[in-house]
């Protein structure tokens, strides 16, 4: 028997829909592959700090940048003080040219 590899992946995303077609998404690419990736939903930099701070587990972070209170950017400036080491994707569905830049 082939073991998965386990991987937890925090999806800060304040709109549900947008985390369910990620879900969707991520289920879909990993139906056929020895992976086993799990979402932790996110919706602002309040869970998010307080889940990291619980030295839970995270191999990924999806980043949206419009969120409330405080934006990706924002909060992946403060991720970088605190020197955390896992990789980042900062997404948006916004598609206004300077909120991309």
């Amino acid at each position: 028997m082939i073991k998965k590899h386990n991987y937890t992946w925090i999806v800060v995303e304040d709109n549900h829909d947008d985390f369910i077609i990620i879900d969707i998404c991520i289920k879909q690419i990993t139906k056929e592959i020895d992976v086993v990736i799990d979402l932790v939903h996110q919706k602002d930099h309040v869970e998010t700090y307080n889940y990291l701070l619980s030295n839970n587990k995270c191999d990924l972070l999806l980043l949206d940048i419009n969120l409330p209170i405080k934006n990706g950017l924002d909060i992946l400036a403060e991720l970088d003080r605190f020197k955390y080491s896992f990789p980042v994707i900062v997404m948006s569905t916004s598609v206004c040219e300077e909120e991309i830049k």
